[in-house]
């Protein structure tokens, strides 16, 4: 049976003589059963630059410095030393953000006893774990275990910091908020701890097992400024539209789907428009993200962006749009009715406008 380093020797060997194809392919085949190897990991960096793959390179060059620190949090949170453990994980986010050793390690020394709730068999779903983090308590589902938001919250680290330090500037205190496809609530509590006691944040949720973890990470953290709303934001008010049952072997996230139009069959979900909440306070910030029909949901709130001209941001992805029948251009179009314009976007696809 060959070693673990006699494939790493193959691999070096198949390098040397210039047959990349030859190294990858060993590499591919011994992957499975080492995925965290930090060793395996920078041999694969070097098999993707010599295939002109830099940016594959680089990540993996991430993930074993990563991975390197975690073994050595590991070993001393065998020895007692959790303190520093907790640290060397931390540091290992700040090189690769989305570790899976890292974040797993992490939310291990998080967990805590979860209260027992007696809603969990109406959804058909195991147990919610609890997480105690230095960002608040979160309950969140433990069936998907390849969910990265779950990832950074159990860790208790910002999922997509990059945009909420991005709307940290447009988002003003005593003001409201409105996030729209508020997931878990990590967004939706920060949120709300930047428009302070007086502000209010307004969190829509189409999926209701989804919307009902909202909640309960909402009530556990105390915050009595935030209104959860369980309903599908749209450009109509009434409607049944239906929302998919996930399916984690597609997208391994639940914040991943989004209604389906079209479908018949599904878990149904009313509609409202923004506009129908009638909201009077200030709003400084409209977040959206919704899978593919963030257009229709700011079309539903052009009252609202008219009355209040708050600072928006939605998410445009190609791969969603077809479904719904909207291109890129529909969004431009949208943005210049109602006068605004794009300040920036955030991660490619997070796109920030403001008034002209």
């Amino acid at each position: 049976m060959t070693t673990v380093h006699e494939a790493f020797a193959l691999i070096l060997e198949a390098l040397e003589a210039g047959d990349v194809a030859r190294a990858g392919a060993i590499g591919q085949q011994i992957q499975p059963n080492l995925p965290d190897h930090p060793d395996l990991l920078q041999l694969l960096a070097v098999v993707a630059e010599r295939q002109g793959n830099p940016a594959r390179a680089m990540a993996w060059r991430r993930r074993a410095i990563a991975n390197t620190a975690a073994r050595r949090a590991a070993l001393l949170r065998s020895m007692g030393a959790v303190g520093e453990a907790r640290g060397l994980y931390e540091e290992a986010l700040k090189v690769d953000t989305y570790n899976v050793v890292a974040c797993n390690a992490l939310g291990d020394l998080n967990k805590v006893p979860t209260p027992f709730d007696p809603e969990a068999h109406r959804f058909g779903k195991p147990p919610l774990d609890l997480f105690d983090t230095k960002l608040g308590k979160y309950f969140l589902p433990s069936d998907a275990p390849n969910d990265v938001i779950i990832w950074r919250m159990k860790a208790g680290q910002v999922f997509e910091a990059e945009v909420i330090e991005g709307l940290r500037p447009y988002v003003r205190d005593g003001s409201a908020v409105v996030d729209v496809g508020a997931n878990l609530g990590q967004m939706t509590l920060l949120f709300s701890e930047m428009v302070g006691q007086s502000g209010k944040v307004y969190s829509v949720e189409a999926d209701e097992y989804i919307y009902s973890i909202l909640c309960k990470n909402v009530a556990i953290n105390g915050r009595s400024n935030v209104n959860a709303i369980h309903a599908a934001a749209y450009d109509t008010c009434g409607d049944t539209v239906f929302y998919p049952v996930q399916d984690f072997e597609r997208f391994g996230s639940y914040g991943s789907y989004g209604i389906e139009p079209g479908a018949t069959d599904g878990r149904a979900v009313a509609t409202i428009t923004i506009d129908s909440l009638k909201i009077d306070h200030p709003i400084s910030l409209i977040k959206v993200d919704i899978q593919g029909s963030d257009l229709f949901a700011m079309r539903g709130a052009r009252a609202t962006i008219e009355k209040h001209r708050p600072a928006i941001i939605f998410e445009f992805e190609q791969q969603f749009q077809e479904k719904f029948g909207t291109s890129f251009q529909d969004y431009m179009d949208f943005v210049q009715s109602i006068n605004y314009r794009v300040d920036k976007t955030i991660n490619g696809i997070n796109y920030l406008v403001v008034p002209q």
